[in-house]
């Protein structure tokens, strides 16, 4: 008998299992990136095939032609997966026309693999997998023939739902105990678009009911099946619609009746169809319909924290929220932010009205991304926009009718980054500047580096923070906001990866957030002061001037050691020549030696007095 802890990966399962499908786990949101990624690559390898039951296929097909276009969606994209299996002869199908219904045609398959197989069953349902266990328990020839289930988690990966042994007993072990076989994923693109959707074609929705707290909504699931939500508790409202809790830990947005229109409604869909996974994304997961069965919003995973706007970009809030923050704490905020822009970049999703706002932080390593719906895909613009996060080009533009690019969003990117470093300024502030817009177009950068020197430098720790920055992310940022480089996400945490292992490893970079001081120069060549605490006695070397009274005393000798070749002195001129300086040549250079330590004793003193080490 094979048991479950023997299996070490999938490659195991395709060599030793009979595999069959549940309808469940084909029309799962992430069916496409499991069956078609390294999974159908690994069956391939090792001549190994998935078993399709006909009927499945019917429901599929039957399924398509529904009235429920979310149920349409997933059944299409099943039949999808099903053909492209089939045609790589990776899937077969058995059965015919008149098996029984599909739970009943699955006991029957199992029971009839069982006796010779040992079987592996990918399905969504649990209860389908209680039954399949207790029908084997009675039914089975050969008991040594193993069992197994295991379900597609949204990480791309098989996640074991029950494990069974054959003793006196059934043992089911849920998925607390299960190991999960991670495969590689696929990534599935949206398709990119020249031109906008055209507004001429919106229409809006005829609603009767708009639910408010304590009204139900209900979602179909991913079998087919419809689940009732009650919206129990508002957590959100804005210029759209209201977000509510549900009584099942989800998130509700509730759209506004005059927010109700086709294109609203084809969007969303087009969202479910093509899910986004990544936690800390509140990705639209099902469509909310009235009891009517009317559009109305979307329901997504919850998300908490608070608004980046409101909480790091503020002060005061910055330290009443996270006292225990430091810069290393500020960089790694933005690289855990800027990893979830990689991944939906890595998708062709453009966030468009990319702002603090729609962020909220719980911790550094705990970001939400908030307000999806509004997320540049395909045709559909992000029809929103922030000043601050817009390039010069965008500015004063209308948003319903422009389809962003990542050039655009690089720059919103930028702009973010540098806020959360330099906490809630941003990079085109200036003194003497007009409205940010303004600012914008005119891309000023008025922070110092090499030998561009701003006087604009906005009043107050800003200059502080700028000079505590390492050179490499002064010049990176230099590049970017005054050469207008628009710099990828990828390039932009790789150097604050950079940055990050610096604030850890190097002593000279200040981990302050708010440093009170410019960041001291590099004491290499410079005046080096010592003191000596037993005498008090300050030694001052100024290692420059020092060089520069040795080069006069060497010339000053140089002069009287001058061999005239034109006097025709010979020998006797030399030995002449090599007499000391004369009394007064000597009394001048030792009056500047006294005069520049006296010079050099006095700043030591000022520096000291500063220092508040002498009075």
């Amino acid at each position: 008998m094979r048991n479950i802890k023997d299996i070490k990966d999938i490659k195991d399962i395709a060599l030793n299992y009979k595999i069959i499908v549940d309808i469940t786990s084909v029309t799962h949101k992430s069916a496409k990136r499991f069956f078609l990624g390294e999974f159908s690559q690994i069956l391939n390898q090792n001549h190994a095939k998935i078993i399709i039951p006909k009927k499945l296929k019917q429901n599929l097909e039957d399924n398509a032609l529904s009235e429920n276009d979310t149920l349409v969606a997933k059944s299409e994209k099943g039949l999808l997966i099903l053909e492209k299996l089939i045609r790589h002869d990776i899937a077969y199908i058995v059965g015919s026309d008149d098996d029984p219904e599909l739970q009943e045609l699955f006991k029957k398959l199992v029971i009839d693999f069982s006796n010779k197989h040992d079987i592996c069953l990918i399905t969504q349902n649990r209860n389908l997998v209680n039954e399949m266990i207790r029908l084997r328990q009675d039914l089975a020839e050969d008991p040594s023939k193993d069992f197994v289930a295991f379900r597609i988690s949204c990480k791309n990966s098989i996640e074991q739902l029950f494990y069974k042994e054959y003793s006196e007993r059934i043992y089911l072990f849920e998925n607390t105990n299960s190991k999960t076989f991670k495969v590689d994923e696929e990534i599935v693109k949206f398709k990119i678009y020249k031109s906008p959707v055209s507004y001429s074609t919106m229409h809006y929705l005829n609603v009767r009911a708009i639910p408010c707290l304590n009204d139900s909504i209900y979602v179909m699931d991913e079998s087919g099946n419809k689940v009732t939500h009650t919206l129990v508790k508002e957590i959100g409202n804005g210029g759209e619609g209201d977000v509510y809790l549900t009584d099942k830990g989800m998130a509700c947005k509730i759209y506004k009746k005059n927010k109700l229109t086709n294109l609203k409604k084809s969007k969303i869909e087009k969202m479910i169809t093509n899910p986004v996974s990544e936690k800390g994304i509140a990705w639209a997961k099902y469509i909310a319909y009235n009891q009517s069965g009317e559009f109305v919003g979307y329901v997504m995973e919850r998300a908490v924290g608070r608004e980046l706007q409101k909480t790091v970009f503020v002060k005061p809030l910055l330290k009443k929220y996270f006292p225990n923050w430091n810069r290393r704490t500020l960089v790694t905020l933005c690289i855990n932010i800027l990893e979830k822009i990689k991944y939906l970049h890595d998708r062709n999703v453009i966030i468009g009205d990319l702002n603090p706002l729609n962020i909220l932080v719980k911790d550094y390593d705990d970001v939400w991304f908030v307000d999806t719906d509004s997320y540049q895909i395909e045709n559909y613009p992000c029809p929103v926009g922030t000043v601050n996060y817009t390039p010069p080009e965008l500015q004063g533009k209308d948003y319903k009718k422009v389809l962003r690019t990542f050039d655009h969003e690089y720059f919103a990117v930028a702009t973010l980054v540098f806020m959360i470093l330099m906490p809630g300024k941003p990079p085109y502030s200036r003194k003497g500047g007009s409205d940010p817009a303004t600012n914008i177009k005119g891309t000023e950068f008025s922070y110092p580096y090499g030998r561009d020197r701003s006087k604009n430098t906005p009043q107050g720790a800003w200059k502080f923070i700028w000079s505590h920055f390492p050179r490499y992310i002064k010049n990176f940022m230099f590049d970017v906001f005054q050469h207008d480089q628009r710099k990828t996400t990828d390039e932009w945490i790789k150097i604050l990866k950079r940055y990050e292992k610096d604030l850890i490893t190097k002593d000279n970079l200040s981990d302050e957030i708010f440093p009170q001081n410019f960041k001291p120069r590099s004491n290499s060549g410079k005046k080096k002061v010592n003191i000596q605490p037993q005498t008090a006695e300050l030694i001052s070397v100024n290692n420059k001037k020092a060089k520069s009274t040795s080069k006069t005393k060497t010339k000053t000798t140089k002069r009287h050691n001058t061999i005239s070749k034109v006097n025709g002195e010979g020998k006797s001129a030399l030995k002449m020549s090599t007499a000391k300086p004369s009394k007064s040549t000597r009394k001048k250079t030792k009056s500047t030696t006294n005069k520049e330590n006296n010079d050099n004793k006095s700043a030591v003193e000022r520096i000291l007095k500063i220092l508040g080490i002498i009075k």
